[in-house]
């Protein structure tokens, strides 16, 4: 992997709201890898890399501070992740809110990257949500369960059209997996394309070009959850339950050798 390096941008406000009741399925565990409950102490910063592209980063192994902690549920868990800590979900409205910003705008060529590490099912769970509003009509993006807790990506555009990939199967429990989604032009055929990766396979490609640009929201980054409030008492925030790490987002398409590269570095886990 080439070389990253970090700068700090701003500080990210941690929300932990009340629970609510949540439609779940799968397993029952609450375990996750190594939970730790060790106390966070310094600024947890997102970070960038104009050289790789990265326009948002969160690897958590930085400490979160008191200053930065709005808790209204209890503690945030922090667990041993891939390396350093990982963030840890186990009730409903947990989650970290990253405030909106002309970075995390991808209208026509964008990237994300994340680990996951699921200890439970939950339907239409959120794991990073561009948008806030309850009716979801501010969703840029969003990558989450769908239904049969298979992951999707899913794009969104001014004209309210979706375009959407879902993978052909749910995770597997109490392990890590790597998901990326990868949007942009390619000079090779002068098209668009939307691709979608689990575990490093891609999972689906559609030719997206006279769907772009993907709508410009003003809605806060969503980690974690679907929502940073409730949209029912049958499904609450939409909250993923298990570990988050190493969060990625670019704006510019990945390859699938980028793709490859970001999967083999921590697979063996």
């Amino acid at each position: 992997m080439k070389e990253r390096i970090y700068i700090r941008l701003f500080i990210i406000s941690v929300l932990c709201l009340s629970v609510l009741g949540c439609s779940s399925g799968g397993s029952d565990s609450a375990s996750g890898p190594a939970l730790s409950t060790e106390e966070r102490a310094d600024e947890a910063p997102l970070i960038q890399d104009q050289d790789q592209g990265i326009v948002a980063g969160l690897n958590l192994d930085e400490n979160i501070s008191e200053e930065a902690l709005i808790s209204s549920n209890g503690e945030i868990s922090w667990i041993d992740g891939l390396e350093g800590k990982a963030l840890f979900l186990d009730s409903d409205g947990e989650f970290l809110s990253i405030p909106d910003s002309s970075d995390l705008d991808l209208p026509g060529n964008g990237a994300l990257s994340v680990w996951v590490y699921p200890v439970e099912h939950v339907d239409f769970a959120g794991i990073l949500h561009k948008g806030t509003e309850t009716d979801f009509s501010d969703e840029a993006w969003s990558l989450q369960y769908w239904t049969s807790y298979k992951p999707a990506i899913l794009l969104h555009n001014e004209a309210g059209v979706q375009k959407q990939i879902t993978s052909d199967a749910a995770l597997e429990l109490d392990r890590w997996h790597h998901l990326a989604a990868s949007w942009g032009f390619e000079e090779a055929d002068g098209k668009s394309w939307f691709r979608f990766y689990v575990d490093g396979i891609k999972k689906g490609e559609l030719d997206i070009s006279s769907f772009l640009p993907v709508k410009n929201s003003a809605g806060d980054l969503i980690i974690g959850s679907q929502l940073p409030e409730s949209h029912s008492t049958t499904y609450g925030h939409i909250t993923f339950r298990g570990a988050i790490d190493n969060i990625l987002i670019y704006s510019r398409p990945l390859t699938e050798e980028e793709i490859t590269d970001l999967y083999n570095e921590y697979s063996g886990l």
